[in-house]
């Protein structure tokens, strides 16, 4: 482990890089994970957007990634725990918060690991996803692991969520392909990306021809 702290960065080449960040410097690991928070913000919370977040860190982070003016709520709700982000996205109550609040998104502080559990979850016991419209998974390209440094260097809290027991088999493909985590969540959006696309035929379908 002495070694890593030797190596420069392999992305600057200027500063070395760190037990905690890997084969980068704490700075374009930071910069790395921020992009990757960018491309789930993008389109999805616009100038004089309403936003629902889960705590002030999730909320601090999103006004460090976006240089134009929306509005934050933050999740007060007792009886609403982000500790199980999957139940929640589902709760009765969280729904009715949304829609009554008019709140354009929720953003969740949900994870790769998250993400990639879920999935196989859905891929191998049926399980449907709730309508997520709203929804935004924040950290949706960020491990677990990743995000605790991240939250670190930054100083900011941690998040955890209860993980779907499929979690225990990802953890173990992972320690022969590292990559899993990622490539399931890849599969995840594609996924989502053909289901959008032929929610949007049927809904095209429907519209009534015009005369």
């Amino acid at each position: 482990m002495g070694n890593i702290k030797a190596e420069k960065c392999h992305r600057c080449q200027a500063f070395p890089a760190s037990e905690m960040t890997g084969v980068y410097c704490k700075a374009c690991f930071c910069d790395i994970l921020e992009k990757r928070m960018r491309k789930e913000l993008k389109g999805r919370i616009n100038k004089g957007s309403r936003v629902l977040v889960m705590d002030k860190a999730a909320a601090k982070i999103i006004r460090s990634l976006l240089n134009y003016p929306f509005s934050i709520d933050i999740l007060k709700s007792r009886k609403l725990s982000p500790c199980n982000l999957p139940a929640l996205i589902s709760h009765p109550d969280f729904i009715k918060l949304i829609r009554d609040k008019n709140h354009d998104v929720a953003v969740l502080p949900w994870t790769a690991d998250l993400e990639a559990a879920v999935f196989l979850e859905q891929s191998f016991f049926n399980k449907k996803s709730p309508n997520s419209i709203k929804i935004l998974k924040l950290f949706r390209q960020i491990t677990e692991k990743e995000l605790k440094s991240y939250c670190t260097i930054r100083g900011l809290n941690t998040w955890t969520s209860q993980m779907p027991a499929s979690i225990g088999f990802i953890r173990l493909l992972d320690r022969e392909h590292p990559e899993i985590v990622h490539g399931l969540v890849r599969s995840s959006e594609e996924v989502e990306n053909i289901s959008s696309q032929a929610h949007a035929k049927k809904t095209q379908k429907r519209k009534p021809g015009k005369n």
